[in-house]
């Protein structure tokens, strides 16, 4: 009879070689900023830090009262709110690295009362020789116009804030709406444009004085239409202004407005959404701007 040896069986589980290590949230952000004492609807630079054990991508999310440009970059600028008194703004910053790992910092901007002595005035540059279907100027291919104009402190020779801007088409004009429609403006030492939107802001942050979600150009000409500024921004004589205008998405109509003929480039633009280079004009738009003092 044949002798059968049993030979046991051997199950090895192995547990925990490949390890699921917990996910670790992001390092508690560190917040600079350029100021943090200033007057209503004044306007500070933040930034925001924070390094990922586990070399997750961060994402940002900035809260607080007032207005910030973007509220998920890590460096933002932020626009105080109008106080009647002196007021903490408390600003808070969250690191989030997708994974259910998050920190939050919050830092404070004091606030004082804007000094108004009620003064308001129009400055009117420029004037209306010609007109072009600029800033409102549609394509059926690409829905979108993102456009700068320049003016030199001596057209404007004026200083204090500006709460309006004005512009002026030809009669006759169809009415048009322009979504995700914002206003941007910055000063700087230029005094003609180059093909390069980022170049021409000189490494300033432009300051966003105006958004809606969809602003509508009536149907009149010669006659000005007024954009209240909801940001009102502080203007200086001793630098020049440039203003960006852009929007995306229209009822697909263009809308020509005045402007003049220029000795250098005063305005750039382009209808391609992700153009880095637009295309400099000796023209620049027939304004008016709303001053207060």
């Amino acid at each position: 009879m044949k002798r059968i040896t049993a030979v046991p069986l051997v199950i090895v589980i192995i547990i925990g070689l490949s390890t699921c290590d917990e996910n670790q949230p992001p390092s508690v952000p560190e917040i600079t900023s350029t100021d943090t004492l200033i007057e209503s609807e004044g306007q500070v630079l933040l930034e925001a830090s924070s390094e990922d054990p586990d070399g997750d991508f961060i994402n940002w999310l900035w809260k607080g009262e007032g207005s910030f440009n973007s509220t998920t970059d890590a460096a933002v600028a932020w626009i105080a709110p109008e106080v009647p008194d002196t007021h903490k703004a408390t600003l808070t910053v969250t690191a989030d690295d997708g994974k259910g790992g998050r920190s939050s910092a919050s830092t404070d901007i004091t606030v004082t009362p804007r000094e108004i002595t009620g003064d308001t005035f129009d400055v009117v540059i420029g004037i209306g020789e010609d007109f072009r279907d600029l800033p409102f100027y549609y394509t059926l291919e690409e829905d979108f116009y993102r456009f700068q104009v320049l003016y030199p402190g001596s057209e404007i020779d004026s200083s204090g804030r500006i709460t309006q801007i004005s512009v002026m088409s030809p009669s006759d004009v169809l009415e048009g709406s322009f979504h995700s429609f914002r206003i941007y403006m910055v000063e700087v030492e230029r005094y003609a444009l180059s093909t390069s939107f980022e170049d021409n802001y000189e490494g300033e942050q432009a300051r966003l004085v105006y958004q809606t979600q969809s602003i509508t150009y009536p149907e009149t000409g010669d006659e000005w239409f007024n954009i209240e500024l909801a940001n009102p921004f502080t203007y200086d004589p001793g630098k020049n202004l440039l203003i960006e205008f852009y929007w995306k998405g229209s009822t697909g109509v263009s809308v020509p407005t005045y402007g003049y003929q220029t000795t250098c480039s005063r305005s750039n633009g382009s209808e391609f959404e992700d153009a880095v280079d637009g295309n400099p004009l000796q023209w620049a738009l027939y304004l008016k701007l709303g001053f207060e003092r």
